[in-house]
């Protein structure tokens, strides 16, 4: 089924959702409508969603880009920009017949060359169906990680994960800090974009390394506006969460989180680079562990998102992230597809090149 009116996706959307086993940020529509209203515009790209009614939904939008390098690509994409890092169709966990439906409704659609899914976490249900399933062209490629915290078991059990050595370390830092005033961690749920903490947390963002480089939330109108709107749509649920270690009442790190079906997840972390060397950020993420994964508050798991080494002395666990594409039976497509085929061995050979000879062993250039 062809959805062509965006009016229309809220009741599909959360037929779907509704039938979901769990739900991450990114599957809900509020986090998807903040990014269409913000980030995603303005746009004059044909926005649409193909669907098998309460059973499985993709969001699509229809635009003519450079895409593999090659010109003119008449993309199918799920509407994406950097700063959206993990997404997602919606589809039932084994509901092939739904995915099926789905991928035959690719065929009432203009002519097209590539349908892009970018950056799919492995447990996805519809990622599930698609390998089983296997349409012509599919190709799905590992291209990252997403790490989490398990909250199983409360804070012993997180804790008995941590290297020894980093939480030694860590709760030396703590002390170092406490010498300095009183140390406390505050949490946060706002509901407005005025909120005095959501301010503050955009003072810290921007104060370090971000700020210098024009790249924190505030310096981008679009990017601030969808952080707003998060505030907005997921703030009065409780699901907007601001968290902060204060020295003395004043925040010297901070996290921005949304928390939907038993997940936190971490989505932008900042603190104040003239504590850099107690490591308030990490301290920061001790004292969420700490707190969190009690039967009170029905959290399971405290998600980075993204995967970074820094993830891994908190006993993180790391799920792959793909890179889902349909190739369709055009030159455009082919070219594309031939390209990203030949692209690993290209760079291999350039690599090998390149150590082929060490710089004393390399031949000196001949004389003109």
């Amino acid at each position: 089924m062809l959805i062509d009116c965006m009016a229309s996706l809220a009741p599909a959307w959360s037929a779907v959702a509704s039938a979901l086993p769990r739900r991450r940020y990114f599957h809900r529509l509020e986090y998807f409508e903040s990014a269409l209203t913000t980030v995603l515009a303005p746009s004059s790209d044909r926005l649409f969603a193909l669907s098998a009614p309460g059973r499985a939904l993709v969001p699509l939008r229809s635009r003519v880009a450079t895409f593999g390098r090659v010109p003119g690509v008449r993309l199918l994409e799920v509407p994406n920009t950097a700063l959206l890092d993990l997404q997602d169709g919606l589809l039932a966990p084994g509901d092939l017949d739904a995915m099926q439906t789905v991928l035959a409704g690719l065929a009432e659609l203009p002519p097209w060359d590539v349908l892009w899914i970018p950056r799919v976490m492995a447990e996805s249900p519809m990622l599930h169906a698609l390998r089983r399933l296997s349409p012509p062209g599919l190709a799905i490629t590992e291209i990252s990680e997403s790490k989490s915290v398990s909250l199983a078991g409360g804070y012993r059990a997180v804790e008995s994960r941590i290297g020894h050595k980093f939480l030694v370390n860590e709760r030396r830092k703590m002390k170092k800090l406490a010498q300095l005033g009183e140390v406390a961690h505050r949490i946060h749920y706002p509901t407005d974009r005025a909120d005095p903490l959501f301010a503050e947390f955009l003072r810290i963002e921007a104060s370090g390394w971000k700020g210098r480089v024009n790249s924190a939330i505030a310096a981008s109108p679009q990017v601030l506006a969808f952080f707003e709107q998060l505030i907005a749509r997921f703030g009065p649920e409780k699901q907007c969460r601001l968290d902060a270690l204060t020295l003395d009442d004043r925040p010297i790190a901070m996290q921005f989180s949304l928390v939907v079906d038993g997940v936190i997840s971490l989505l932008k972390l900042g603190f104040d680079e003239e504590y850099q060397a107690m490591g308030p950020g990490g301290l920061l993420i001790h004292e969420t562990l700490r707190g969190v994964g009690t039967p009170e508050d029905g959290l399971e798991e405290l998600s980075f998102v993204t995967g970074a080494p820094w993830n891994d002395p908190w006993g993180a666990r790391a799920q792959a992230v793909f890179d889902v594409r349909i190739y369709n039976h055009t030159p455009r497509a082919q070219a594309v597809w031939g390209i990203a085929q030949l692209t690993p061995h290209l760079k291999r050979g350039l690599a090998w090149a390149k150590n082929r000879h060490t710089p004393s062993e390399r031949p000196e250039a001949s004389s003109p």
